[in-house]
């Protein structure tokens, strides 16, 4: 029989601040873990943190008690309420919670070996360095490219070395040339880094396993790859590139579109298809048991041969952030082409 946990005071918090607090932890979960505590969200009496083995997620915040509830109830019940303000207590081996004139316990689980990995990555004692945007940026989009292949794990990476970030899931190559250069080589998951993107992070660690980024009050912690990346892979890019015709802003406002159909995917599961001809770009996206969309743009320019492609709505979209030219290269390649950002994708 565990051991009843008992707590003298009950603390009371802001309902919608403990939310967004737990909603910015929820990358760190296991829908289903190995490990009970995987799927929890674990309390550090200052901090609220979730740990999946391949991410783990901290936020200082004063709960004020250890141990740990299943995340997916707590987090639901709390939204249901209206209440501003909810009440937390430990009562034997359940969290009470109160909110407004709403009453629930949860069972409870003291501290066990999640809580014991997270405070083994020895956040407090690390040494940070600024995280540049371009850094950040970089990683990002660069995480569109990797494979979701498990098989080939070194592939499903995102390449920081020296000057150059790269991915490549061996049908698409992307790769940004950054003005600083980075001492130290890592690989990290794409499917962790591109959760990123929704944290405000200024800076960065690096430790033998693990990749730490923080903010004001999170550090988003990420489990570095230990294969070799392919880096020869830039060598795929060409030195020239062949014919060149320029994508029109229109196109914007339907990958928006696109978007809706796409909202319950993951975001780098997401893709639609562009058909260019000479005289028109034609953007498609259907959704099994949800429906489709299809819409053309005419171009002024197009290719001489209709070509397709298929690629994620949201990577595009930043891809025309920095350019709108596109060319084709070699027997059977789309290139798009910035001066720091270049993307390949093979064609058939």
């Amino acid at each position: 029989m565990r051991k009843s946990i008992k707590i003298e005071e009950r603390g009371e918090f802001n309902r919608q601040e403990l939310l967004n607090i737990l909603d910015s932890l929820k990358p760190g979960l296991f829908s289903k873990g190995i490990t009970e505590q995987t799927t929890h969200y674990l309390f550090m009496e200052d901090r609220i943190a979730t740990y999946n083995d391949e991410l783990c997620l901290m936020v200082e915040y004063p709960i004020g008690f250890k141990g740990s509830v299943r995340a997916e109830e707590f987090y639901k019940l709390l939204a249901k309420s209206s209440a501003e303000k909810v009440s937390l207590d430990l009562k034997e081996e359940q969290l009470m919670v109160k909110a407004g004139k709403t009453s629930f316990g949860l069972a409870y689980t003291e501290e066990g070996q999640v809580h014991e990995k997270v405070r083994s990555l020895e956040q407090d004692s690390l040494k940070w360095k600024p995280l540049s945007k371009e850094l950040k940026e970089a990683m990002v989009l660069c995480s569109f490219s990797a494979s979701k292949d498990m098989t080939k794990p070194a592939l499903t990476g995102v390449y920081v070395g020296g000057r150059d970030v790269l991915s490549s899931d061996n049908y698409r190559i992307s790769w940004y040339q950054m003005e600083e250069e980075r001492r130290r080589k890592f690989l990290v998951p794409a499917s962790s880094v591109v959760h990123l993107v929704n944290y405000d992070v200024s800076e960065y660690c690096l430790t033998d396993s693990w990749a730490h980024f923080k903010g004001k009050e999170l550090v988003f912690s990420v489990r570095l790859l230990s294969e070799e990346f392919p880096v020869k892979a830039k060598e795929f890019f060409p030195e020239e590139a062949g014919e060149e015709f320029e994508l029109p802003k229109e196109l914007i406002p339907i990958l928006d579109k696109t978007l809706i159909l796409l909202q319950d995917d993951f975001l780098l599961d997401k893709e639609v298809k562009l058909s260019f001809a000479e005289k028109e770009v034609i953007c498609e996206v259907e959704k099994k048991d949800l429906g489709w969309l299809k819409e053309e743009v005419a171009l002024k320019s197009g290719p001489k041969e209709q070509i397709q492609i298929e690629i994620n709505p949201i990577f595009l979209k930043e891809i025309l952030k920095k350019t709108s030219k596109v060319s084709l290269v070699g027997e059977g390649g789309v290139l798009f082409t910035s001066p720091n950002f270049r993307h390949l994708i093979a064609l058939g």
